[in-house]
């Protein structure tokens, strides 16, 4: 039903894979830093606590959320999740790696999924590769922002 679609948003923080990773898992703070998201909450936790696999998070803004769960997540370098609501498609998975570069981190964020509606992946891929660009890039300056210069 609408073929299987992917992509890849590459950026990269001048801060260390820790403070990424603890940037991308403090799931209340996505409020304060992520493009379009106006409330941000832990659902459920995860195993361990607070934000590993099993995991929900709700993100979004008031009219709009998505459900995200956690399915693996390795400190300070992967977090992978799929996604539960609020968009129309299917199988979703997401997984962020961080690799350290030098002083910095390479984030990769990737995805994979399928669409509910026949003839909207191409229109889906753009909005995802423009939502999670304007992410994966807050993600980056927020890990930076308080560090020494």
């Amino acid at each position: 039903m609408g073929g299987s679609w992917s992509f890849e948003i590459v950026e990269s923080a001048s801060a260390t894979p820790e403070r990424v990773y603890a940037v991308l898992t403090d799931v209340a703070g996505w409020a304060r830093w992520a493009p379009g998201v106006k409330e941000a909450v832990l659902e459920q936790l995860g195993e361990p606590p607070p934000a590993g696999p099993g995991a929900v998070r709700k993100l979004g803004r008031a009219g709009f959320y998505i459900r995200e769960k956690i399915l693996d997540a390795q400190p300070p370098r992967l977090q992978s999740y799929t996604l539960v609501s609020g968009l129309p498609v299917r199988d979703y998975r997401g997984t962020v790696e961080l690799h350290p570069d030098g002083e910095a981190t390479r984030i990769e964020w990737r995805a994979t999924f399928g669409v509910k509606i026949p003839g909207s992946g191409p229109v889906l891929r753009r909005v995802l590769v423009s939502t999670i660009g304007k992410t994966a890039a807050a993600l980056a300056r927020e890990a930076e922002r308080g560090l020494p210069a």
